[in-house]
């Protein structure tokens, strides 16, 4: 199956609105970060690379949660070195286009406090919590084609009555990586593609993925491997 998205499917509710969690299903064909490789098959192109290397600035510690997770301290750090450059290429990071302030463009480390920009509109799904990273694989131009992930710390009372609420908006739910995870896969309403959003919960940590047209093979795996070992 096909796992692409960039519009948000759900509004806010009593648990909060619905944003960042994580990827497609197993061994299925998808788009998503952990489910197999896939992408749309509408007409917009595959996500373009671009010529200039990004320059890499300093970035302060990881963030060790209450539980044995350790939040990357930049959204590069989220997978190996050779799967970044393998799913991501040069495909633009937090360019502040599609960002604005809501995170800063070099970490996509969110900021504690002095902003009221919220999240991209496209990425505006999550359960509300302390959020540590907003990361933006997107080009300016792009109509569709992108990968949002966001990194949450919740309530773990709070997220687990959210993530029984999913299955009454159409979200199919499994347990992966140790955790849970609920996604759901749409047609696009302008473009011949999918869209997809899921939304995985291991400890006090909640990941949200949406992607449309970027296709990308296990990610959710490499996003756990990372932060849990």
């Amino acid at each position: 199956m096909t796992l692409p998205p960039l519009v948000h499917p759900l509004r806010r509710t009593g648990v909060g609105f619905l944003m960042l969690a994580a990827l497609a299903v197993t061994g299925c064909t998808s788009a998503f970060p952990g489910s197999g490789a896939g992408s749309g098959t509408g007409t917009e192109p595959t996500p373009t690379t671009s010529s200039s290397t990004p320059t890499e600035a300093p970035t302060p510690a990881p963030t060790t949660t209450g539980t044995s997770a350790s939040i990357p301290a930049d959204c590069r750090g989220l997978v190996e070195p050779e799967v970044y450059t393998a799913v991501f290429g040069n495909v633009p990071l937090n360019d502040p286009a599609v960002i604005g302030k809501a995170a800063d463009p070099a970490t996509g480390l969110r900021p504690s406090s002095g902003t009221d920009d919220p999240p991209p509109a496209d990425t505006d799904a999550g359960l509300a919590g302390e959020e540590r990273l907003l990361c933006a694989w997107r080009e300016p131009s792009a109509d569709i084609t992108g990968l949002f992930a966001q990194i949450t710390m919740v309530d773990v009372v709070e997220a687990e009555a959210f993530f029984a609420s999913l299955p009454t908006e159409g979200y199919t739910c499994d347990e992966v990586h140790d955790g849970d995870r609920c996604y759901l896969i749409r047609p696009n309403e302008q473009y011949p593609v999918d869209e997809g959003y899921t939304h995985f919960l291991r400890d006090d940590v909640y990941i949200y993925v949406a992607q449309a047209n970027f296709p990308t093979d296990d990610l959710l795996g490499d996003f756990v491997s990372t932060m849990w070992g």
